[in-house]
């Protein structure tokens, strides 16, 4: 299969709703907010230093709670860590129906 079958596919695939209900439903029901934040901005920006994914001025309190479901996600296999230390979404389909979402949403 070539890449422009493959991209035709993944985008017909994305535009079915009934096709796509599972992983809209791991991301909007499974996940709770934290998870969700943390999958919307690898999603929008790409794979992400641990560091950036923490906000600028978060109490320790808060600190832990991202700690807590970023591992969370790391150890559902939902993100990966590559070999350059930065996290990243494990899969493609999941990340491609964060960002749909956060289209829909007004996040990006």
């Amino acid at each position: 299969m070539d890449a422009t079958r493959v991209k035709s596919a993944v985008e017909a695939f994305l535009k079915d709703r009934d096709q796509t209900a599972i992983l809209r439903a791991i991301y909007e029901t499974r996940m709770d907010a934290d998870e969700q934040e943390l999958a919307r901005i690898l999603a929008l920006r790409g794979p992400q230093p641990r560091a950036a994914l923490f906000p600028p001025g978060a109490d320790a309190g808060r600190r832990r709670q991202i700690r807590d479901a970023l591992q969370n996600l790391l150890d559902t296999t939902v993100f990966v860590e590559q070999a350059d230390e930065r996290i990243a979404h494990r899969y493609g389909l999941l990340r491609r129906i964060v960002q749909l979402e956060a289209k829909e949403l007004g996040f990006a």
